[in-house]
């Protein structure tokens, strides 16, 4: 399937462990997500033996429309990137300020799109380092597309049709 992605393409250090905790903790610790690769996390409408497909056609459906992205400070200090419907990113506010300046870097380098710019800082009604959060969780998010790749099932069973390497 085709569709436009940022060149770019992110190989930071995912700490799956903390996405875990951190988004258990924001929900209470009841609902069930699934965790890719990258990070992007689901919270399907039903777990069970189809949860793989069913997170990756919610995965995918993000990427086939406009590409926008809310971000919002958590309380603890990371970031949560919401998609559209039950798909989310959260960039850890350690993570974002340690590797801050290669993230900008690499955005203005091929982090959009062909038909997207950056706005001048004065047109941005949001903290312009949200933004940068928002783009550099999209990327992970098309990196988690291209690959499909689910690495932590949180609050349900792990589907037995699932194969681990």
């Amino acid at each position: 399937m085709k569709y436009p992605r940022p060149s770019w393409s992110p190989e930071i250090f995912v700490d799956i462990d903390s996405i875990e905790e951190k988004m258990s903790n924001f929900t209470g610790g009841k609902k069930p997500f699934v965790i890719f690769k990258n990070g992007t996390c689901v919270f399907p409408s039903f777990t069970g033996e189809k949860v793989n497909s069913h997170c990756i056609e919610l995965l995918t459906e993000v990427v086939l429309q406009p590409p926008n992205f809310n971000v919002s400070k958590m309380n603890e200090g990371s970031y949560l990137v919401s998609f559209l419907g039950p798909v989310y990113s959260l960039v850890l506010g350690s993570e974002y300020e340690n590797n801050r300046d290669f993230i900008i870097d690499s955005i203005n380098k091929g982090g959009l799109f062909p038909s997207e710019e950056l706005l001048p800082s004065g047109d941005i009604k949001i903290p312009k380092d949200h933004y940068y959060i928002g783009l550099f969780a999209r990327a992970r998010l098309y990196n988690d597309v291209t690959h499909n790749e689910i690495v932590r099932y949180v609050h349900m069973p792990e589907p037995s049709s699932t194969v681990r390497s």
